[in-house]
């Protein structure tokens, strides 16, 4: 996945106010069309936003 669309997740995520990891791959399991606007058709699994988050 490349890194400015895990970038844009990350800034909604925080702009949003969600605290946790977890609680965000919710959020966007139920406002799916949040993945389409950030680029993606399907929420990406928890794990994956775990890995990202070690990139900064």
């Amino acid at each position: 996945m490349p890194r400015f669309v895990m970038i844009r997740y990350f800034l909604l995520k925080v702009y949003l106010g969600v605290a946790s990891l977890r609680q965000w791959v919710k959020f966007l399991h139920h406002h799916g069309s949040w993945c389409k606007i950030l680029g993606l058709y399907k929420v990406p699994h928890l794990s994956t936003f775990s890995r990202a988050a070690t990139w900064w």
